[in-house]
């Protein structure tokens, strides 16, 4: 006995889905993007009559249709690894009965495997729009931009993360990001100054649909804080300072050395520089100092009381220092003198052709004018030494002329004079400049002079007897005293009687 049934009714098919196949196991949506070739391939097929024979999948990409394929079927679950290629991959699952009744369902899943390209990745000053010149320091609001290339970008295919002196800094709420609008268009990425100074790393990732990314980074040291200036020092041994009214410091050069430091803890500082003017307005063109956080130059063409000089910096972000002025200065090349015919000893004009005669027994009180000139710093001291020219182991207090309204005075004891020679002085003004004089010849002579032999002469007046030839004695007929004594001294200069 045979019992025949009939079966027009095909298969259920329910619950076909794709899954990534990987741990995670994620569901792809129909219709959606992944980014690898094998996926998870499952569906539910039921026949309560005949009953499932075979459950098959065939994938068609473009014009290419693949094969007929079964999945591993359990039950009424059916499964399998499915293998797909690049692009639009539409599926179609086909559930089949023993009486060759079937029914079908379709997928849609797109395959991307291919991650976002970044082109031509530029950080710039955004002041730049033209040139758009690549900078690694900025102090003001810099830009990073360039192109992507992608023919599947996700809606919003760009984020961007970044780290500020190697930690994560939140610039979500302070960034400007303009998306790129297609395949090769351009992007950018607006930064301010505001976000502050630091070493900033700043990765801009791409996702496209499928959710392959990709990242670029721009690196760049935002610093908008002055670099700080030392106040110069002027460095040159010929500066002295002055007392009373003269109470500055003057300059016997007209060259003057600067130095001074730099400080940046930035971008670091890139360089110093100098300017000069005659009247602080109008300044000559920069000049660099050799050095930047340590600085110094020699600077020539000081002019006394004019000259100033201004000294400014630069970091490697642009910013400028706070300017230093110094000056101007008070110059004094120029020796003092000595005034010609000033010269006296005892209220007598001496010089060194109308020299002082000295015996050593008395002191001699030296006075003499100087002067310097009506720009210049003034006298300050004066050395007096007879017989050698002043020196610096001479120039000391013991030696030192009493000054007075351009007058110096000063006595020379007696002790002093042991021999002819010269009287020399020193004279020194505020700046240190110095001018050596010979102020007078000095003759010394110790010695009475001796008379060798003298007569007494007749004359109309009376007449003189010597009764012994060998002794001085005269007699002489005139009432009046008055008498004419001839005779020969052995001193070359004697004074008249």
């Amino acid at each position: 006995e045979r019992s025949f049934y009939r079966d027009s009714t095909p298969p259920a098919i329910s619950s076909p889905s794709m899954k990534r196949a990987d741990e995670s196991a994620e569901e792809i949506t129909n219709d959606g993007w992944y980014n690898s070739s094998s996926i998870a391939l499952s569906a539910t097929a039921s026949d309560s009559e005949s009953g499932v024979s075979s459950v098959t999948y065939k994938v068609k990409n473009g014009s290419t249709v693949g094969s007929e394929t079964a999945l591993t079927l359990s039950g009424e679950n059916a499964n399998g690894k499915v293998v797909l290629s690049e692009g639009t991959n539409e599926i179609t699952i086909t559930a089949t009965n023993n009486v060759a009744l079937s029914a079908a369902e379709n997928l849609t899943v797109h395959i991307d495997t291919t991650k976002p390209v970044f082109n031509g990745t530029k950080l710039y000053k955004t002041s730049d729009s033209t040139d758009k010149t690549a900078v690694s320091v900025s102090n003001e609001d810099v830009t990073i931009a360039g192109t992507i290339t992608e023919a599947n970008l996700a809606a919003t295919p760009l984020s961007v993360t970044a780290t500020k002196d190697g930690s994560e800094a939140d610039i979500s709420s302070s960034i400007t990001i303009a998306q790129p609008a297609s395949n090769g268009s351009a992007w950018t990425v607006a930064v301010p100054a505001t976000v502050g100074d630091g070493s900033w790393v700043f990765t801009v990732t791409a996702i496209d649909l499928a959710g392959n990314t990709s990242s670029t980074t721009a690196t760049v040291r935002i610093d908008t804080t002055k670099p700080l200036l030392s106040e110069p020092v002027v460095e040159t041994s010929s500066t002295t300072t002055g007392s009373g009214e003269n109470a500055e410091i003057w300059y016997k050069t007209t060259e003057l050395r600067f130095s001074g430091s730099t400080k940046d803890d930035g971008s670091g500082v890139s360089s110093v520089y100098y300017q000069t003017s005659e009247d602080g307005t109008n300044w000559s063109s920069q000049t660099a100092f050799d050095g930047t956080t340590s600085w110094d130059k020699t600077i020539s063409g000081f002019k006394s009381g004019t000259t100033r000089v201004k000294i400014t910096a630069l970091d490697k972000a642009g910013n400028e220092a706070e300017a230093v002025i110094a000056g101007p200065f008070n110059i004094d090349t120029k020796a003092p003198e000595l005034t010609a015919g000033s010269v006296k000893v005892g209220g007598k004009e001496v010089s060194e052709s109308s020299p002082y005669y000295s015996n050593g027994k008395a002191d001699a009180e030296i006075t003499f004018s100087v002067t310097d000139s009506a720009a210049g710093s003034g006298v300050e001291k004066v050395y007096v030494v007879p017989y050698e020219s002043v020196s610096d182991e001479t120039a000391v207090d013991a030696n030192e002329a009493a000054l007075n309204d351009g007058t110096a005075s000063i006595t020379i004891t007696k002790e002093k004079f042991t021999k002819s020679g010269t009287m020399y002085a020193r004279i020194y003004d505020y700046a240190g400049n110095y001018a050596d004089v010979n102020l007078f010849a000095l003759t010394y002579d110790a010695t009475d002079p001796k008379i060798q032999s003298s007569s007494l002469e007749d004359s109309s007046d009376y007449t003189a007897y010597k009764p012994n030839q060998s002794v001085d004695v005269y007699y002489v007929n005139n009432t009046s005293g008055n008498f004419t004594l001839s005779g020969r001294s052995e001193e070359r200069r004697v004074g008249k009687e």
